[in-house]
């Protein structure tokens, strides 16, 4: 049988043929090539515009961080204590400082003696004192610290402080303000009117506890070049002056519990001491009848600051009367606020050892401890109240303004070696502590 052939294998490779296909380029699109090409372009623009917008304000930003701003350091002029005199010194003696306001009071008082003054003599003599006023006035701000607050109905609503705030400085960036430290606490949102009332928004640069006062600073860039021109800084003056009982004097800022009200009257005393923690602040009384809220400064005839007014330390018989901080006791502090620097801290509360009760009880010389603060590193270190601090690292103690000298050289951190003498049986003997300074808040 004959075997089949396949009919697929019985064409040879010749009866087959390939197609084959010719792929031709598409006809090019002019009109579409130019579209493509106008939207890269566009594309490259804005990355362009992105990138340079990124670079611009990243440098800007990292350079902050980097390389932020530098403010210009704030110096008050330095102060020497003033040496220690009795009452009736006080009462007769006429110092350098005393020259430029006595000549015009002698001149009043030999006029006074020959002429009888008329009303019009009167309203000229308070024309003068109101001019004095009204250009001290010009370092006057209005500082307002708003904060918000939710009550029992989940209604929301704002607290208003207000105080009359002291242009002490401009650092280069900001204009430095000192005010009272209430007005700030909790506050959200500080604003701040100046003498032309122009308005700006003011920020806390540095507060201090112990004394009550803050340093709030406004932006140069903020404030116009007119309220610029308008405003001027404070001088601070002397308030050791021996003779500085019975000055005539300014209050000015908020003496009567409203803004720009003025009063005039006289010093009745400046040797009180309030004690705060690691200092002493001595306060001057006036006869000025003000406000239980008063707020401002007291200013002599010239024009310039004895006294930050404080109503926080009155007794019951003079609580309206105008108290105020002595300006000399608070110019240490005040520099440190400025530029923004931490106090250091031990912890105590002391006062001198007086010529008494060295000589009566025996008390060693040096800086008498009255009370040491809670938690502090003065009672950490083991030291208690009656001791006497002699030496501060290696710095000899003799009275308690050389305490307080040598912590205004002390930083936070620094460990001190304190010698004090401590009465222990019958005696009193030298002892040693280490203290880790810490931060005054």
């Amino acid at each position: 049988m004959d075997e089949q052939k396949n009919p697929v294998e019985s064409h040879s490779e010749e009866d087959f043929t390939f197609i084959k296909e010719k792929i031709k380029d598409k006809p090019l699109n002019k009109r579409r090539l130019a579209v493509r090409t106008f939207v890269t372009f566009l594309l490259a623009v804005l990355f362009g515009l992105v990138a340079a917008v990124v670079f611009t304000v990243g440098n800007h930003y990292m350079e902050d961080i980097l390389y932020p701003e530098r403010t210009e350091e704030v110096k008050l002029p330095i102060e020497e204590d003033a040496p220690a005199v009795s009452e009736n010194e006080a009462v007769s003696s006429n110092t350098a400082e005393e020259t430029k306001e006595q000549e015009p009071e002698q001149v009043i008082n030999k006029i006074v003696e020959r002429v009888e003054m008329s009303v019009e003599d009167y309203e000229n003599l308070f024309a003068s004192l109101r001019g004095v006023a009204t250009e001290a006035e010009k370092s006057i701000v209005s500082v307002t610290g708003v904060t918000s607050d939710v009550d029992w109905f989940q209604n929301t609503y704002q607290n208003t402080n207000q105080a009359a705030g002291l242009i002490v400085a401009d650092n280069g960036k900001q204009l430095l303000i000192l005010v009272n430290k209430s007005v700030t606490d909790r506050a959200q949102h500080i604003s701040v009117e100046f003498a032309d009332h122009m308005t700006a928004e003011a920020v806390l640069y540095k507060y201090d506890s112990n004394t009550g006062l803050a340093v709030i600073g406004v932006d140069l860039s903020e404030i116009s070049e007119q309220t610029q021109d308008s405003i001027t800084m404070a001088v601070l003056g002397s308030s050791r002056s021996p003779g500085i009982v019975g000055k005539s004097v300014i209050a000015i800022g908020s003496p009567l519990g409203t803004q720009a009200s003025v009063a005039y009257g006289l010093i009745t005393s400046s040797t009180d001491k309030k004690q705060l923690t690691d200092t002493d602040v001595n306060l001057i009384t006036t006869d000025i009848y003000g406000s239980k809220q008063a707020t401002g400064v007291i200013i002599n005839l010239a024009g310039e600051v004895l006294g930050i007014i404080t109503q926080n330390y009155h007794s019951t018989d003079r609580e309206n009367l105008i108290t105020a901080y002595s300006i000399s006791d608070l110019k240490d502090s005040i520099a440190k606020l400025l530029n923004g620097q931490d106090r250091a801290r031990l912890g105590i509360l002391g006062t001198d050892v007086t010529d008494v009760a060295k000589e009566e009880l025996g008390i060693p010389q040096g800086a008498y401890v009255t009370e040491i603060v809670m938690d502090s590193p003065a009672m950490d270190a083991g030291i208690q109240s009656g001791d006497v601090i002699i030496k501060f690292g290696t710095m000899e103690i003799t009275n308690f303004n050389d305490f307080k000298t040598a912590m205004d050289k002390s930083r936070p951190g620094d460990n001190a070696v304190i010698t004090v003498m401590r009465f222990a049986m019958g005696e009193y003997t030298e002892v040693n502590f280490e203290a880790t300074l810490g931060i005054l808040e």
